[in-house]
């Protein structure tokens, strides 16, 4: 179960709980919620890391593999930087679980700020 600040409480579907996560990955700064106190967030990995940098992918890729293991087990996660310069890219994030649960989202950043989500997202099982 995933807790919520919703009325909702907490979230036992498991597609929810991918999404949902990721919502969370984009949305908070690191440690902002007591849940998750060892995950850092896009945005936080965003003011550390230039986009041109390697080790941006990789660590978004180390952050998500740990959220996303408290919840499903064998978490693989690919992550794909199109930068067209310092000031805009886009990374594309694929969230495969040996649960059998599969997230592909992008996002769009312009200035480190996220512009955009991709609007052609696939989530299934």
């Amino acid at each position: 179960m995933l807790p919520t600040l919703t009325i909702a409480g907490s979230i036992d579907d498991k597609l929810s709980i991918m999404t949902k996560l990721y919502e969370y990955f984009l949305a908070s700064r690191k440690s902002q919620s007591h849940f998750f106190k060892n995950v850092a967030s896009l945005d936080y990995l965003m003011s550390i890391h230039e986009p041109t940098d390697e080790d941006l992918g990789m660590a978004i890729k180390r952050e998500l593999v740990e959220l996303y293991s408290n919840y499903f087990t064998d978490v693989t996660v690919t992550v794909n930087l199109t930068t067209e310069d310092n000031s805009f890219y886009s990374v594309g994030i694929l969230i495969e679980t040996g649960d059998g649960y599969t997230l592909d989202r992008s996002v769009s950043v312009v200035s480190n700020k996220i512009e955009m989500f991709n609007k052609n997202i696939r989530l299934y099982k």
